[in-house]
């Protein structure tokens, strides 16, 4: 091998190191900007995640409200219901948060013409959400039903049961209890 092709061996050698070497930075330079990429979209998933966690235990503390859009399908399930009174009542072990949401309860089934009494806070078994008592007889129970079908149709839980001790002038006991933990 002569002196000018070894020469040109590594002139050739040479050049293709440099392309290899600027190749090989190109691909460094592409793929630490698309780590950071990747490290900022975990940081924005990360702020995301802890965004939605931190509003879900605000709603677990926040207080309990009917929302427009709630008070518009209980008052249309309503309509048709037959009227009588309503005793509200609040276990004594539920909390400033059910017994402020049993007076804006009150307040609403007033506004669409219902008897309401209290709310009063009772010593009651401990509850949570909503239970509807009713006596036997009459209308009572087509009341209760009407009543427990509203709040499940604005999206609460609320239970049902017939109490033959309540007072013969009381049509319907709505209790109001602490509330229901995701």
């Amino acid at each position: 091998m002569s002196l000018l092709s070894n020469q040109r061996f590594l002139e050739v050698a040479l050049a293709f190191a440099q392309w290899a070497t600027a190749l090989f930075a190109i691909v460094i330079i592409v793929t630490s900007a698309r780590l950071e990429r990747i490290k900022s979209n975990l940081a924005t998933d990360k702020e995301r995640e802890t965004r939605k966690r931190i509003e879900a235990a605000e709603r677990k503390v926040a207080p309990r409200h009917l929302s427009q859009s709630q008070m518009e399908q209980m008052a249309e399930f309503l309509r048709p219901a037959p009227r009588g009174r309503i005793d509200i009542i609040v276990p004594l072990s539920s909390g400033d948060d059910a017994l402020a949401f049993a007076e804006e309860i009150a307040k609403f089934l007033r506004s669409i013409g219902f008897t309401i009494s209290g709310p009063v806070e009772a010593a009651y078994t401990p509850m949570i959400g909503f239970h509807i008592q009713v006596k036997h007889g009459d209308d009572r129970p087509q009341l209760g039903g009407f009543l427990q079908g509203a709040f499940r149709t604005a999206g609460y839980k609320c239970d049902g049961a017939v109490n033959a001790d309540l007072s013969d002038d009381i049509a319907v006991e709505l209790i109001v209890g602490s509330r229901e933990h995701e």
